[in-house]
């Protein structure tokens, strides 16, 4: 018989958490008819709040994600099974399997002496177990082999149980406890509720916990799973809808958590709690600021995309605040989203102390993914000074302006811009060329002279907003500069092999764009 917060699988193993289970009005499916009123995982499958011609029989806690289901609806999996029957019926010796022996409550007790002995042989090779989208509700600790089973497991590190039928913790605790080499957990996509009474809390040895689309709740997290796992030093919540009210009492301080992923959330500011962390993962939330007492010093890697970031006093804050960071993902947030990539790429690196990636970086290192070296950071910082003193970029931190000139012997005192061309372009290793587009627009770019055809292509590509390169062309004329010529000479540009030193362009040429 159904009960609320049991969990099912309907249609193409789509999971839904039972909100409600009891009659509806008799003109709907009739006097005698058995209702479930579910909350699906994936809200596209709903169609109300859990309401009936103005009647709330359950909320949901997504908006239109609940559905009614006949409790007979055929489309629901009765099967359902525990930890010991899957791992069974997945991993036993082919010898096992090959008898066509239904898998039931009563399975172990079926298998003779033999038969677990070779089973237990072969348990004992495996260090990886995946049982996602098996239909499992429960542990299997009351049939009569579980322990002999699960000791067989003894060299198991890494355990994936995601996607199940599983609502309480304490089933998930029955089956690690027996598992005490375990160090990698996968949880992700079971739902649990507060329905556990047990307060035993046996500590385990487990380091990697993923926690992702769970729905479980940041008491849980503080009461259940840290004290639990003293050695976690990774864990994943993402998609859980948390938000500023209940991160606040997540406090990681004084664990041993390296990396914590809350991506997927709601979150709208910076948790100052979680900062003990190295790797922070807050992609996907609506993050627009960061406390000022937040203290990110022990933070490498940060991942801010996909945020409502929409000044760059965040960003430059942000410098501030995390002076150890050497690796930052902050794309697609709407400061940057009127900036090309390349744009977006200058302005961070120069707000930022950036460090080659080919050496041993104690700074920023990786923008976006992508690694940086000597001639990126210097190209942007001396583009960026350029274009702040020419008033065309407004920035205000101060300690990190006079690190850029001081880095490349700029005075701090007001200067044309012809001695920044002069530092920048010096040795002759780089060009400033004039992108000439469509209606007369164009866009001024400094470029290294190895720089392939090719690679100017992407550039220009992505300034149309990724155009293919092969609709591209390139061409330029070359005594553009000659004051006496009455006669264009124009030239294609349509080597990609070629390195742009090749054409002998002149400081500021002209570069005209067609597509085809």
């Amino acid at each position: 018989m159904y009960k609320v917060f049991d969990r099912i699988s309907a249609g193409d193993n789509d999971l839904a958490t039972i909100k409600f289970v009891g009659k509806l009005p008799d003109h709907i499916w009739g006097s005698n008819t058995v209702a479930l009123g579910v909350e699906w995982d994936r809200p596209d499958r709903g169609k109300n709040n859990g309401e009936i011609e103005g009647i709330s029989y359950f909320k949901t806690d997504v908006e239109n994600a609940g559905s009614f289901l006949k409790a007979s609806n055929k489309k629901i999996e009765k099967n359902r099974f525990s930890f010991v029957e899957q791992v069974l019926q997945q991993y036993s010796v082919s010898s096992y399997s090959e008898q066509n022996i239904h898998f039931g409550s009563k399975v172990v007790q079926e298998l003779g002496l033999d038969k677990l002995t070779k089973i237990q042989a072969n348990f004992a090779n495996l260090t990886s177990v995946t049982l996602d989208h098996q239909l499992i509700d429960r542990s299997g600790e009351d049939l009569e082999n579980f322990s002999q089973v699960l000791g067989s497991l003894s060299n198991l590190k890494r355990l994936d149980l995601g996607y199940n039928l599983v609502n309480d913790l304490n089933i998930i605790w029955e089956i690690i406890d027996a598992l005490p080499q375990l160090e990698w957990l996968i949880l992700n996509g079971n739902r649990f509720f507060e329905l556990s009474s047990s307060d035993s809390i046996v500590s385990h040895n487990l380091q990697k916990l993923e926690l992702s689309s769970t729905n479980i709740s940041i008491e849980q997290v503080r009461q259940k799973i840290l004290p639990k796992f003293p050695h976690l030093k990774e864990l994943y919540l993402a998609g859980n809808s948390y938000k500023d009210s209940d991160i606040i009492n997540l406090d990681l301080r004084g664990t041993n958590i390296e990396l914590i992923d809350l991506s997927l959330n709601e979150l709208t500011v910076v948790p100052i709690k979680i900062v003990s962390a190295k790797s922070i993962n807050l992609n996907e939330n609506h993050i627009s600021a960061i406390p000022p007492e937040c203290n990110l010093e022990n933070v490498n890697v940060l991942d801010l995309r996909r945020n409502s970031i929409d000044e760059w006093s965040f960003i430059d804050q942000l410098y501030l605040l995390a002076p150890n960071l050497l690796e930052l993902r902050i794309n697609r947030n709407p400061v940057l989203d009127t900036l090309s990539i390349e744009e977006m790429t200058v302005q961070i690196i120069a707000r930022f102390e950036c460090e080659d990636h080919r050496r041993n970086p104690t700074k920023l290192f990786k923008l976006n993914g992508s690694p940086l070296n000597d001639d990126e950071i210097t190209n942007a910082e001396l583009y960026f000074i350029s274009k702040v003193r020419q008033k065309e970029i407004i920035f205000k931190n101060e300690k990190r302006w006079k690190k850029l000139l001081s880095k490349h012997n700029i005075p701090d005192t007001f200067i044309d811009t012809n001695i920044i061309d002069t530092h920048w372009l010096a040795g002759g290793k780089r060009i400033c060329l004039s992108l000439h587009f469509a209606e007369d627009n164009r866009v001024s770019r400094c470029f290294l002279r190895t720089y392939s055809v090719l690679r100017l292509k992407g550039i220009v590509s992505r300034f149309l907003g990724d155009v293919s390169i092969l609709r591209l062309n390139l061409y330029f004329y070359v005594n553009e500069f000659d004051e006496d010529s009455n006669t264009k000479v124009k030239q294609n540009i349509d080597d990609d092999s070629s390195i742009l030193d090749n054409f002998g362009f002149q400081q500021n040429q002209t570069i005209y764009v067609s597509i085809e």
